[in-house]
């Protein structure tokens, strides 16, 4: 069996990709033998990292946080 990950996904690829899918349909994400729903966005170190769970931290709040810090990363937003 020949394995090929491939190079890691970025932003725009994954936009490409979630523009063919429906916008009702639920994220999770799996780590071998455990799947889980999606439910926070973090940056790491300028990289999105996806998350089923954050000790203590509310989602929405913290989303919009992480989205804000990535396009600051980007130069997109002012300081």
């Amino acid at each position: 069996m020949r394995y090929d990950k491939g190079p890691q996904i970025t932003v725009g690829e994954l936009k490409h990709y979630l523009a063919c899918i429906p916008d009702d349909v639920k994220v999770c994400i799996s780590i071998g033998d455990t799947i889980e729903e999606l439910h926070y966005l973090e940056n790491l170190n300028g990289k999105l990292l996806l998350l089923p769970d954050c000790y203590m931290q509310n989602a929405a709040e913290m989303n919009l946080y992480t989205m804000r810090s990535l396009m600051k990363d980007e130069g997109l937003q002012d300081e």
